[in-house]
């Protein structure tokens, strides 16, 4: 178990694009902008309130990782938005993960992850463009493959992180979010190339 750092922000745009019914505003596009390609903690919990339904990124959080829990990414989730004072009672969560002792990575409370639930949500989010795969068949009426085609476009933009783009071939498209801390650097993303494409964390 890791750190989420900004790299759960992949979550934050599933759910968001879960949530809108129809093609996003320009309002929404410039959060998705601001969160995916810019790293925006401010606007990923705009993105939240999106969520939510409301103007509650608390709720938008729960929503979130109830949402991970049922696609079967039982280390991940988020409790406290980004910058936002923790509530009462509801400061981490207890997951497969964070209870093996044999590894501690001093992980954030507020909000973990593992390589592995990442890199299977990206593969879900790469299959559901193709028109198949999970996200399709848990949420048939919430997510279609252009709303996930239109998340790989905009993780392609992120030029920021020097670890998984810097390390492959000019002109090989990388589908990305990075995410730094103090003890904790990651990357994520999907890999598109010549021999094929692949999910690297």
């Amino acid at each position: 178990v890791v750190s989420g750092l900004s790299i759960v922000k992949i979550m934050i745009l599933l759910e968001t694009y879960r949530a809108i019914d129809g093609p996003p505003t320009v309002n929404q596009l410039e959060l998705i902008e601001g969160t995916m390609v810019y790293s925006g903690n401010y606007s990923a919990n705009l993105m939240l309130d999106i969520v939510a339904g409301q103007d509650n990124a608390y709720l938008g959080v729960d929503i979130l990782t109830e949402s991970m829990q049922r696609l079967g990414l039982v280390n991940s989730f988020i409790v406290t938005p980004y910058e936002e004072p923790n509530r009462p009672g509801k400061t981490t969560m207890v997951t497969p993960g964070n209870q093996n002792m044999a590894v501690n990575t001093n992980p954030d409370p507020t909000m973990q992850t593992t390589a592995e639930d990442v890199g299977t949500l990206l593969s879900m989010i790469y299959y559901c463009a193709e028109g198949k795969g999970t996200l399709l068949a848990v949420y048939p009426d919430e997510i279609t493959p252009d709303e996930c085609q239109a998340m790989i476009e905009v993780m392609a933009r992120n030029t920021e992180g020097n670890l998984i783009r810097f390390g492959v071939p000019n002109g090989v498209m990388v589908s990305h979010k990075h995410g730094w801390a103090s003890n904790t650097h990651g990357d994520a993303g999907l890999v598109f190339t010549p021999g094929g494409d692949y999910v690297l964390v």
